[in-house]
């Protein structure tokens, strides 16, 4: 699975949209200060441009071993 988590109006290509607004194409609603509720090792990809500002504890995640992580924050 692709994740991109704070899809905004902009979901990423071929990605789950994850985002704590239920913009247009937003697959999940979810507050990222709580679990995703996704499975362990389920994720391959997740692309977080513009949203790890919101998220004020880090956790566990749900990427599967040697997947990949893509952030940016302005």
């Amino acid at each position: 699975m692709r994740v991109d988590l704070g899809s905004g109006k902009r979901k990423h290509r071929d990605c789950v949209g994850i985002d704590r607004i239920s913009y247009a194409g937003t697959d999940m609603v979810h507050d990222f200060n709580e679990p995703i509720p996704l499975a362990d090792n389920s994720v391959e990809f997740v692309m977080a441009a513009h949203s790890l500002q919101y998220v004020s504890d880090r956790r566990k995640g749900v990427a599967v071993e040697g997947g990949k992580f893509t952030a940016g924050v302005r």
